[in-house]
């Protein structure tokens, strides 16, 4: 879409004759676009960094998200399911993300955690109450 704004105000800027309106919107694009990376980067490497579970004796406490990070703890008794999904590259190197589903009385009752081992899968089923 942006590719085609800024077509759309080429053509219109130089059928006006007038190219000083198309450089400034080239700018505030070029603004836009690196104030998005500057917050996306950080972001990105701190939800890598911060992406854990913690397996306790009754509960397990779940740690993800970037620049806002949350901190989930969670009743092993009440965990439903658990959905591992990955992609063929980051199968190759041994990394899933999960999906827990858990008993809750919120209107949300899955928690995605990203970028964690294989082995965790296991762990996390043998946790599980059937």
């Amino acid at each position: 879409i942006s590719i085609i704004i800024l077509f759309i105000s080429y053509l219109f800027a130089s059928y006006l004759g007038r190219m000083d309106i198309f450089y400034i919107i080239l700018i505030a694009y070029c603004c836009y676009v690196f104030l998005y990376l500057l917050i996306l980067i950080p972001n990105s490497i701190l939800s890598y960094n911060t992406n854990s579970i913690n397996i306790d004796d009754e509960k397990i406490t779940i740690y993800h998200g970037g620049l806002s990070k949350e901190i989930v703890t969670i009743k092993k008794e009440n965990i439903i399911g658990i959905e591992s999904v990955t992609t063929p590259l980051r199968e190759k190197k041994n990394i899933y993300s999960y999906i827990i589903h858990f008993k809750t009385n919120s209107s949300s009752n899955t928690i995605k955690v990203a970028n964690l081992d294989k082995n965790l899968k296991e762990k996390l089923e043998s946790c599980m109450k059937y």
